[in-house]
């Protein structure tokens, strides 16, 4: 577990730091293909490289990613946790343009947040 919450603490220096974008997107592939016993954690990592591969251009596979690593969460019964993880759906989504999915995300992840108080 420690192993796994040291993986996002590099995965997310790796975004917000002076790394080079493919680079980073390296380093979140081998974290990733060194296996996380966390999927929590793993999940986070995954929604980090997708924010990475939109910085790179590649948005669609960004969105996909982040989406997908959000249905995780809410599998794992994280639906609280999930929604947080809209800001970064946001961030892809602003990188390319798309303010209307931006606020739409943003939009249904504070309403599922303020119904649970």
């Amino acid at each position: 577990r420690m192993v796994a919450r040291s993986g996002l603490g590099l995965a997310s220096l790796a975004l917000v730091g002076t790394t080079p974008v493919d680079e980073a997107i390296e380093q979140c592939r081998r974290l990733l293909d060194d296996g996380l016993p966390d999927r929590q954690i793993e999940s986070n990592v995954r929604c980090v490289l997708a924010q990475l591969y939109a910085m790179a251009g590649d948005l669609n596979q960004a969105r996909e990613m982040c989406l997908d690593s959000r249905a995780l969460l809410r599998e794992l019964g994280q639906g609280v946790y999930a929604a947080s993880t809209g800001i970064e759906l946001a961030r892809i989504a602003l990188l390319g343009d798309d303010l209307a999915f931006a606020q739409a995300e943003v939009r249904a992840d504070h309403d599922f947040l303020a119904a649970k108080g």
